[in-house]
């Protein structure tokens, strides 16, 4: 069994699912932007912040397809494919 960090906890809107991209997207990015800020201050500055995040992404979207909390994963998923884009 693969052993888990908490990163912590960010709150997505109930409404996600219904929202326009445009909105998704601005969600996507302050998600994004308030676990670099995390990031920051918690990784060795040698570490690569675009590849620890596909990886707490990954296992965060796997875990809450498990729980079948899909709300969540496709938020996740959305936040994997903007941070890969740039």
């Amino acid at each position: 069994m693969r052993k888990k960090i908490e990163v912590g906890y960010i709150d997505i809107p109930k409404n996600y699912i219904k929202m326009k991209d445009a909105q998704k997207k601005q969600v996507c990015n302050i998600i994004i932007d308030k676990l670099y800020a995390y990031l920051d201050g918690e990784l060795d500055p040698v570490l690569n912040r675009i590849d620890f995040l596909n990886d707490v992404f990954d296992s965060t979207l796997e875990s809450n397809v498990e729980m079948e909390y899909y709300e969540v994963a496709a938020t996740i998923r959305d936040c994997k494919k903007i941070l890969n884009e740039s």
